[in-house]
């Protein structure tokens, strides 16, 4: 479903463990037709962007540190409650309707478990259109949310010249 992985750009300087760890940016990209990030987009997708990526940059390396990427449905047209994205595909894709929902169930989360990183590429996508409605990436470190960034899935803009 997802996940990616992680790189070293700023090694060096200062001591890194005495340093507390911020969010320096977060970036969301459209799709190529090969699945490879392209298209930068300011939070917003389409259904039918199968495979959606998203460019985390930390203000230094982690080191003596862990961390964990989440992808999160907030709310889509059939439901109020914090879905994660797993659970929508299990209520939409499979048809299969579950009277209870867990409320912390996740398909696409990362553990960070690298020494040296700072960016942190990661990518969610389902085997169907998404469904229309308001998400959120989580980043986590040592267990404690650092950062969250909403995005929306909407339908993409009717043609009408064809």
């Amino acid at each position: 479903m997802g996940c990616g992985g992680s790189k070293d750009t700023k090694s060096g300087g200062d001591s890194e463990e005495t340093k507390a760890i911020t969010v320096e940016s977060v970036t969301f990209y459209r799709s190529d037709e090969n699945g490879v990030p392209s298209e930068p987009v300011e939070g917003v997708f389409f259904t039918t962007d199968s495979k959606i990526h998203a460019r985390c940059v930390l203000s230094h390396v982690l080191v003596g540190s862990y961390g964990r990427v989440v992808w999160v449905c907030k709310y889509v047209d059939y439901f109020s409650t914090n879905f994660l994205i797993h659970n929508i595909i299990l209520l939409l894709w499979d048809k299969v309707i579950h009277e209870e929902q867990p409320a912390n169930y996740e398909i696409v989360a990362c553990n960070l478990t690298s020494l040296l990183m700072n960016i942190i590429d990661t990518h969610a996508e389902l085997p169907r259109n998404w469904p229309v409605g308001e998400y959120e990436l989580r980043l986590y470190i040592n267990d404690k949310l650092l950062h969250t960034a909403p995005f929306r899935i909407i339908e993409p803009p009717v043609n009408i010249n064809t």
